[in-house]
């Protein structure tokens, strides 16, 4: 996997994947140093800072991180009880973060591919 900063290489504004078919897109396992800055640019809260951190998975086209999700346990104490045996079964989306030009195609990729 690529380590350079993704906001780097590329102006997102020259990104079309618009008439790109499902199976262009890949989401693959990566690191929170990886998507940091670019969840830190995208979404609306722009921090990731005191998130407790499980999995984190980008999604690529052609190679470029075009969105980002992060997963940890459950932010309310306790809560998991409703859900399951232990802690550890459960598990929260902390953060789910895409750029704008998938609107349309982003429900379908990310149900097709997790």
């Amino acid at each position: 996997m690529n380590t350079m900063n993704p906001l780097s290489s590329l102006l997102f504004e020259e990104l079309d994947c618009r008439d790109a078919n499902v199976k262009d897109f890949v989401v693959k396992p990566t690191t929170i140093q990886y998507v940091r800055d670019f969840v830190e640019t995208w979404h609306y809260s722009s921090n990731v800072n005191g998130l407790r951190i499980s999995n984190v998975f980008g999604l690529f086209y052609q190679e470029n991180l075009i969105g980002a999700m992060i997963y940890g346990p459950l932010g309310m104490a306790n809560t998991w009880k409703k859900y399951a045996d232990s802690e550890d079964q459960v598990v929260e989306l902390r953060r789910l973060v895409a750029l704008i030009i998938l609107l349309g195609t982003l429900r379908v990729i990310l149900l097709e591919k997790l």
